[in-house]
């Protein structure tokens, strides 16, 4: 579990590489879960395909608590997650304290990058 993300629209302190890490054509799916983990409602589940779980892993293999990955489509910051560990299964679960509409908003800037 990536942990609490409120702060998603405070990244202007961000610095972002030039060149991209994993094209989110890798993304073999992503979609909502309810849960009741930490008080959150709803997590956004994102499943990578074996390139983008190795492309991830390279990313997070040497994680020290607390970094920020982005995830940038069309040139813009769509959410920016907290990451505590190495990703190994190519699996991320995104937690924030969003409403319905809120999740279903960012999935939907996500999948607005992706191409099949």
């Amino acid at each position: 579990m990536i942990e609490d993300l409120d702060n998603r629209y405070n990244n202007e302190n961000l610095q972002l590489k030039r060149e991209l890490a994993i094209d989110l054509k890798h993304i073999k799916s992503i979609h909502k879960k309810t849960t009741n983990y930490s008080g959150f409602n709803y997590v956004i589940e994102i499943i990578f395909d074996a390139i983008g779980t190795q492309k991830i892993y390279e990313l997070t293999k040497n994680t020290e608590s607390d970094q920020q990955l982005a995830i940038v489509v069309f040139g813009e910051i769509i959410i920016a997650p907290f990451v505590n560990k190495p990703i190994e299964n190519g699996n991320i679960e995104l937690g924030g304290s969003w409403n319905l509409m809120e999740v279903n908003q960012l999935i939907s800037s996500i999948k607005s990058g992706v191409i099949k």
